[in-house]
Order: structure tokens, then sequence, then C-alpha cells
């Protein structure tokens, strides 16, 4: 095994399997290690080290509301106006 391999695999246990390939590279490279990330993932998934899994995104904490139809302002003098027919496919009017 090649000396860059087992400073991944101790640098991984260091940090609690939370680095991955991206995350990894750093400290290697720091170390003097010359490694690419392609080579280092391929180890990753060789040697079955992998990363823990984030948690998911928290929804909204408020659902958001449904679009609502436009209507033309119902203040004008001969009164409101009616709505107009909602045709969900159809062509034609409902009788």
């Amino acid at each position: 095994m090649a000396s860059w391999q087992v400073a991944a695999q101790h640098v991984f246990i260091t940090h609690a399997h939370r680095y991955g390939q991206r995350r990894l590279r750093a400290p290697l490279q720091r170390e003097g290690h010359a490694v690419g990330r392609c080579r280092l993932r391929r180890r990753m998934v060789t040697s079955g080290l992998c990363t823990l899994i984030a948690p998911l995104p928290v929804p909204h904490a408020r659902p958001r509301q449904p679009r609502r139809l436009w209507l033309p302002p119902t203040n004008s003098p001969a009164g409101p106006r009616p709505r107009p027919p909602i045709n969900f496919g159809s062509a034609t009017a409902p009788a």
C-alpha cells in the first residue's frame, strides 16, 4: 500500500468519516502527497471508505400558497363582475 493511501485512511478516520474526496485531498497535499481526486475516490470505493450521509434539509415552516386566478377589480359602478367559467380540458363551456 502506498504512503498516500495510508495517510488518506488516517485522515479519514481522524475526521470521523465526514471527509469526502475533495476535503480529504487538501490535508494530503499539505503533507506532500500529490494525489488527484479521481484516484482518491477510486481508492475510497475499493477500500470501503464511505462518508456519513448529510441530514435532509428541513422543509419550509409554512407551505406555499396555491396560485390564485386573477380577476379584474370589483369596485366598478356596474357592480362586481361575474367570474369567468373555468374549463379544464374542454374547448366549450359546460351547459
